[in-house]
């Protein structure tokens, strides 16, 4: 006495299976652009367009901790960055609060 089974299988289609890893497969090959790649307001946008580093300063300033944490000192890494291309001068100002974990950054045409 043979048992017949209630599953159903759908029939092979392997050519849909082929074309959705095809699929797959070319959306991990399409190049990432970094937002900030060529934006000329970042030290590696302006670097990219092609001006030079003439001057580069970094110091550490210390500062009073912020509530729950006012015992501690809050650490703010800064460097600044002189730009030079064609006569022109901008300066760059980066700086990192390890206290709030946030990264910023500026440019301005130098005076």
């Amino acid at each position: 006495m043979t048992k017949k089974s209630n599953i159903q299988t759908q029939p092979k289609r392997p050519g849909v299976n082929f074309i959705l890893a095809s699929v797959f497969m070319l959306l991990l090959l399409i190049p990432v652009v970094s937002p900030v790649a060529g934006d000329e307001d970042t030290v590696h946008g302006l670097r990219q367009a092609g001006w030079q580093i003439v001057e580069k300063t970094a110091y550490d300033e210390w500062l009073p901790g912020i509530a729950p944490y006012e015992d501690l000192r809050r650490l703010l890494y800064v460097v600044t960055y002189t730009l030079q291309k064609q006569g022109e001068t901008k300066i760059c100002t980066l700086s990192r609060d390890n206290m709030h974990d946030t990264f910023t950054q500026s440019c301005r045409a130098a005076k």
